[in-house]
């Protein structure tokens, strides 16, 4: 028998501010979950079935260039013993497959009907490279690999020391973590 297990990232914002308790290997966590469609290839990333309702009207956002408003579509992305929000840049419904990311993001609003419980089976602190090319302030490098690190106990405050305190320099490459990869197994509940 095959074990139900997901994936999910979780904001490192939740536990450095007390929301969330520090997670342990073998402990239970309730996350409420963000489907983000990705194309890039990385550890976050992971292919999901389940359906998806998607909600009847488009939103608009501003566009960060002048050519307007940009149109997305949201829904509800169904798993096995899951639920997701789900945003896309096309509409959508019925059963899907799709890859991305599963995320517990600080902004998402706690919702009990969208409750996702697991017991942690791996966990990893997840670091992002910066860059200063101007050597004026320290600037996200996209496509660039994220450092992975295996724990047994999340970090109380996640480190971000450099990016904080450290004056940015051209050719300097630093990172800073942004929480934490866990690896959710769905079929292990509370006793």
């Amino acid at each position: 028998m095959s074990r139900r297990t997901l994936t999910v990232l979780i904001d490192g914002l939740l536990i450095d501010d007390g929301a969330m308790v520090p997670p342990r290997i073998g402990s239970i966590v309730a996350v409420v979950l963000e489907f983000t469609e990705t194309f890039e290839p990385s550890r976050e990333a992971m292919t999901v079935d389940g359906v998806l309702d998607l909600h009847p009207t488009p939103s608009f956002e501003r566009a960060r260039d002048s050519s307007g408003e940009h149109r997305y579509w949201t829904g509800d992305l169904y798993g096995d013993g899951w639920r997701a929000s789900w945003r896309g840049d096309r509409p959508r419904s019925g059963p899907v497959t799709l890859t991305g990311r599963l995320c517990h993001w600080y902004r998402l609003s706690y919702n009990p009907d969208s409750v996702v419980r697991g017991r942690v089976a791996r966990m990893q602190v997840v670091s992002i490279p910066y860059h200063a090319p101007a050597g004026d302030r320290w600037e996200l490098m996209p496509g660039e690999p994220h450092r992975y690190r295996d724990v047994e106990v999340a970090p109380r405050r996640f480190d971000k020391q450099a990016l904080l305190f450290g004056s940015p320099e051209v050719d300097v490459i630093i990172h800073g973590e942004i929480g934490l990869l866990v690896e959710l197994d769905l079929d292990v509940q509370e006793r």
